[in-house]
């Protein structure tokens, strides 16, 4: 586990990545570090509210499909990724298919689940998948606003 607070504030941090033995990244754990240019996240299942809110050089995020337990299948947490002005690309290692329900319960209702990635651009996604070779190539690749719009055509009433 990262710890509350546990980097807040840090401005010369530039990247994170999370080894495999780390699970739970809690309330703050990084925020506003605003050297952070890129994260690696991948056995996390736990990732609390603004674990990476105000980290305004952030432009790249990586997340595998064991994220795809995170928060008890939740998803995102309240401003995971809120106020993140240079967000440009969050790399999925997976299919959209697998992805998407995810990404519906990722976004409950405005104040819990749209608020993970507010304040950022209209940053794309891209989702990956490995090939016969074994290497891992795009499936897909959306603009996190055209997720939102199909899971409101799709998932949503």
């Amino acid at each position: 586990e990262i710890g509350n607070y546990s980097f807040q504030g840090c401005t010369s941090l530039e990247s994170v990545t999370i080894s495999k033995n780390i699970t739970n990244l809690v309330t703050n754990a990084f925020n506003g570090c605003t050297s952070i240019k890129s994260v690696e996240l991948w056995t996390i299942t736990v990732l609390s509210g603004d674990a990476f809110s105000g980290c305004t050089s952030l432009e790249s995020v990586a997340v595998e499909p064991e994220a795809l337990k995170m928060n008890e299948g939740w998803g995102f947490d309240i401003g995971t990724f809120s106020s993140c002005t240079s967000l440009k690309t969050m790399t999925m290692t997976d299919t959209f298919e697998k992805w998407v329900e995810f990404f519906a319960n990722s976004t409950v209702d405005e104040e819990m689940g749209l608020s993970w990635y507010k304040g950022t651009p209209d940053f794309t996604v891209e989702f990956t998948r490995l090939n016969k070779e074994g290497e891992w190539e795009k499936d897909k690749t959306m603009k996190i606003s055209e997720i939102y719009k199909y899971l409101d055509e799709n998932y949503w009433e």
